[in-house]
């Protein structure tokens, strides 16, 4: 037990380096912001958005319409950036806040992102078993059942990709135990399944690293890698 324990921690290191590595510095200095002001339950428009960033609305129009992803309205407010003001399959309650995510690995990186706990609910996609569970930035308060996992997929190159949803969000999801996820890993060759312990403690690795980040320019950052 206690070796496979070191292979998980071993694991979560590498995947949360891997990451850090790969990610665009200037996405994740807006996209923190806009989680906050999503987080607060309405619609973010432009300017509230430019107000956080300290910047002029042009330019962080010009920035984030580059993300395929980014969701808006009729009146071009955001209402979904990972969080989602629209329903998903992934129920994120925040407070009397209900939210929703883009997948199950956003509900463990959420809370430690926000510093906020969430109240999640999902189903897996072989049985529709209900998963269950209650996440803060210290761990996982409640999990049913308590053999769910939960599914990953790295994509190459994440600073390249215009669409995150689709390379990475679309790959994470709950499964009620290591068999239900037999199937999807079998179908995923590239793809990982982890205990939801384990996929928590990346979470609050990669959070770690991220949020130490976030003020920094790129060229500091890139100083700062291991």
């Amino acid at each position: 037990m206690a070796q496979q324990e070191l292979c998980q921690e071993e694991l979560v290191e590498q995947l949360a380096q891997r990451w850090l590595q790969q990610r665009a510095w200037q996405r994740l200095r807006d996209q923190l912001p806009l989680l906050r002001l999503l987080a607060l339950g309405e619609p973010v428009s432009w300017d509230q958005l430019a107000e956080e960033l300290g910047e002029p609305v042009e330019r962080v129009r010009a920035r984030l319409g580059t993300w395929e992803e980014l969701v808006v309205d009729e009146h071009g407010h955001i209402l979904g950036a990972g969080l989602s003001l629209v329903p998903t399959p992934y129920r994120f309650v925040l407070g009397d806040r209900l939210l929703f995510t883009w997948c199950a690995f956003d509900t463990l990186l959420f809370p430690c992102w926000l510093k906020q706990p969430a109240r999640v609910e999902a189903a897996c996609p072989e049985s529709g078993t209900p998963i269950r569970l209650e996440v803060t930035p210290a761990g996982l308060a409640r999990l049913e059942p308590t053999a769910a996992v939960i599914s990953l997929r790295l994509p190459a190159a994440v600073e390249h990709c215009s669409n995150v949803r689709a390379a990475f969000c679309d790959y994470s999801r709950f499964f009620a135990s290591p068999q239900a996820a037999a199937s999807w890993q079998a179908r995923t060759p590239e793809g990982i399944v982890l205990p939801l312990a384990a996929g928590w403690h990346l979470a609050r690795r990669l959070a770690s690293l991220t949020l130490a980040a976030e003020t920094l320019e790129p060229a500091e950052a890139e100083e700062g890698r291991p």
